[in-house]
């Protein structure tokens, strides 16, 4: 839903299909041939991997001819090299690279590669300020969230702030 209103508030709502399937779902050929019928101009899924790549699959089985978005860590290597003609152009959207500085500090560190770097960056960094919010207020509520507001930026991983206990970071648009 907060992807939707997203889209909501760039397109006019007369510029966008909808058209929904649960979570797991393999079968959404009729979705799909819907949203062809529309002339859509790309289909956009923010979905776990394995719905988009039931998503991607069908568009392939189908011959649709249109553009694929999704979040970036759902639009995985693994889609992208089974259906390279499908997502090629693809637009992906997701948390920006870890800085080269902070991969470096935990190369020298772990002396290896993480499985995920960017879930290693998000923790060390939320890590971080939650201790010195709670080393600041201890179970205090109010001055907690009052010191979690006003966390300064961290270029680790372009952390902005948070806002109403909402992390925001600088977001990219990425085309695959």
């Amino acid at each position: 839903a907060l992807c939707l209103d997203g889209l909501k508030a760039v397109y006019p709502s007369d510029a966008i299909v909808i058209e929904g399937f649960s979570v797991g779902q393999t079968d959404i050929k009729t979705q799909i041939l819907k949203l062809r019928g529309a002339n859509v101009g790309a289909v956009i899924n923010v979905a776990f991997e394995g719905d988009v790549l039931a998503t991607v699959k069908v568009i392939h089985e189908l011959g649709f001819k249109t553009r694929v978005g999704s979040n970036e860590d759902s639009l995985t290597p693994k889609i992208l090299a089974l259906y390279p003609t499908e997502t090629k152009g693809a637009l992906t959207f997701g948390l920006p690279d870890v800085s080269e500085s902070f991969r470096a500090k935990v190369l020298e560190y772990n002396k290896s590669e993480p499985g995920n770097m960017t879930a290693t960056a998000l923790a060390y960094i939320h890590i971080k300020q939650y201790g010195k919010a709670v080393t600041k207020c201890g179970n205090n509520r109010e001055c907690f969230e009052k010191e979690m507001n006003a966390i300064p930026k961290d270029s680790i991983l372009d952390f902005i702030g948070f806002e109403n206990r909402i992390a925001s970071f600088v977001i990219p648009v990425r085309e695959k």
